[in-house]
């Protein structure tokens, strides 16, 4: 479709042309832990404009690379698995800058930090945001979820999925 792209590793290398009219990107990145820098960079928020982005979806991209993808025309946003994913404080500044957005999945996508860095940040709103989905994945950072849907305020919300981890040392009681 002329207004999609997907976009992948082997493809990229080396293409550096502009995407202003792109509206969804979609990036699956390997999980053998390859450097996408190089083969991302002429896909940068920094080389590109991205004035009509609406649509991202990422798998296994740097926080460096998604960091520059972040416009006020997003209306959707998928993270899974970031490599040196960012804390809750790094998400909260992202999101700031994406009053549009509608839908929003962040999965393995948040570092685990102290409780006391995470208490002084103020809440922020998202007035548009109907549909939040946080699983932890099991990753062992249940709270740094738990802490960014607690800075949420989301007057339109009317879908969330939220799994939480909960520590294989604390069995749980079937009903």
């Amino acid at each position: 479709l002329p207004e999609e792209a997907v976009v992948e590793q082997s493809l990229m290398a080396g293409t550096n042309y502009p995407l202003q009219s792109l509206q969804t990107l979609i990036i699956y990145g390997s999980d053998q832990g390859d450097d996408l820098e190089p083969v991302l960079q002429p896909l940068s928020g920094e080389v590109q404009s991205y004035e009509n982005l609406q649509t991202l979806y990422c798998l296994n991209v740097s926080w460096n690379f998604l960091s520059h993808t972040h416009r006020p025309t997003l209306t959707t946003l998928k993270v899974e698995r970031i490599s040196n994913p960012p804390f809750v404080h790094e998400w909260l500044d992202a999101l700031t800058s994406m009053p549009s957005l509608r839908k929003l999945s962040l999965m393995a996508a948040i570092k685990p930090s102290p409780n006391a860095a995470m208490q002084h940040r103020s809440s922020i709103c998202l007035p548009l945001l109907q549909s939040l989905s946080l699983p932890s994945s099991c990753e062992g950072n249940s709270l740094a979820y738990t802490t960014l849907w607690d800075r949420l305020i989301l007057p339109s919300l009317s879908q969330v999925y939220v799994r939480i981890d909960l520590s294989a040392s604390i069995p749980m009681d079937p009903l």
